[in-house]
């Protein structure tokens, strides 16, 4: 009988590792207003302004890390009804946790979904830097003058050494969408590339005019 036990403990730890190690990737969508206040199938009423989702197989109450494969945007949701049921769909989000991964415009987005164990640390990873970089120098010269033009222009430009080249760049100010920084660039007769990732690479160079 002992032994049966253990066997079997050990075959829910098997389990249970398995269970909170294992990551998803796939698509995600939410859930449409129609939904609104209807019963899950956990038993609770589902409402757009919390963070949940429904799961085919993860039991209800436990929270996933969703990531948002494009933007890199994260939110922790908790599982508490069944779906989606729609060929190569892996979780449906409520609309609050769509906003927050930034895909209520498009309806859906591939994500990766990570379970969390019971007690295990909620901070969300840091978005990715936002940055448009409108220019790459060999020499300090023309990367200081393109620099200073867009300080004249009310800009906070950004230098950084890359190897032999310097690069010019914007980056988006706490709290400002990328769509507001692309309207000033195009009111200012700007144009750059746009980067939603890391900032460029290599060691910052202070403008001589700061």
């Amino acid at each position: 009988m002992l032994r049966w036990s253990f066997v079997v403990i050990l075959l829910f730890l098997a389990l249970t590792t398995e269970l909170y190690s294992q990551e998803e990737s796939g698509e995600a969508s939410f859930y449409a207003e129609e939904f609104a206040g209807k019963k899950t199938a956990s038993g609770e009423a589902y409402s757009p302004d919390l963070l949940t989702a429904a799961h085919r197989s993860l039991r209800f109450g436990i929270r996933l890390l969703v990531t948002n494969k494009l933007n890199g945007k994260s939110v922790i949701v908790t599982v508490n009804d069944r779906g989606p049921f729609v060929q190569g769909r892996i979780i449906d989000l409520s609309r609050a946790a769509a906003a927050e991964l930034d895909i209520l415009d498009s309806g859906v987005a591939q994500v990766t979904i990570h379970p969390l164990k019971v007690g295990e640390a909620t901070e969300l990873p840091p978005p990715p830097q936002t940055y448009f970089q409108l220019g790459a120098f060999r020499t300090q010269a023309n990367a200081f003058t393109q620099a200073r033009k867009l300080k004249d222009q009310g800009f906070q430009p950004h230098i950084r050494q890359e190897g032999p080249l310097l690069r010019v760049y914007l980056s988006c100010a706490e709290g400002q969408k990328t769509e507001e920084m692309l309207v000033a660039m195009v009111k200012a007769g700007l144009s750059g590339y746009l980067q939603s990732s890391k900032e460029p690479a290599g060691k910052d160079v202070s403008l001589s005019t700061n």
